[in-house]
């Protein structure tokens, strides 16, 4: 797999667990301890950045299960999201990943995910004050 590529202004490249605990605090959980944004698996997961001039501005990570890859905690900056930062760096992870896609996607960012394949199924669940939708992606090619 490509560990770097260059797209629009920026790079999407590996990232280190510190920078994607920084950015998922710093986004998700501005108010809560930073202890709230460890994931079980974190230290197996692949973490994926897209930089801007060397500074991350946004990060997912990519978990393998039994039978597919489930992407978690995709956070962009807020000064940074709406100028197509998240798009490029979930349409690498689509380009990189054979096979199925997992998310787990808030109830008001379900059509932006549905732009990208992924359809929704399942019932609508509530966590941490937020109501998320389980979707997935078929036939993810890998180049």
């Amino acid at each position: 797999m490509n560990n770097k590529v260059s797209t629009m202004n920026g790079r999407i490249d590996y990232v280190d667990l510190e920078t994607v605990y920084t950015l998922r605090h710093t986004v998700m959980y501005p108010f809560d301890s930073r202890n709230r944004v460890f994931v079980p698996g974190d230290h197996e997961a692949v973490h994926y950045g897209y930089f801007l001039d060397n500074q991350c501005v946004s990060v997912l990570s990519v978990f393998k299960t039994d039978s597919a890859y489930q992407i978690r905690k995709f956070a962009t900056l807020t000064s940074y999201q709406n100028h197509g930062i998240g798009t490029a760096l979930l349409n690498y992870i689509i380009e990189q990943y054979s096979g199925t896609l997992l998310l787990n996607a808030r109830i008001e960012k379900v059509s932006f995910y549905q732009k990208f394949g992924f359809e929704s199924y399942g019932h609508p669940h509530d966590k941490n004050g937020h109501t998320y939708l389980k979707m997935i992606r078929h036939d993810s090619i890998k180049k």
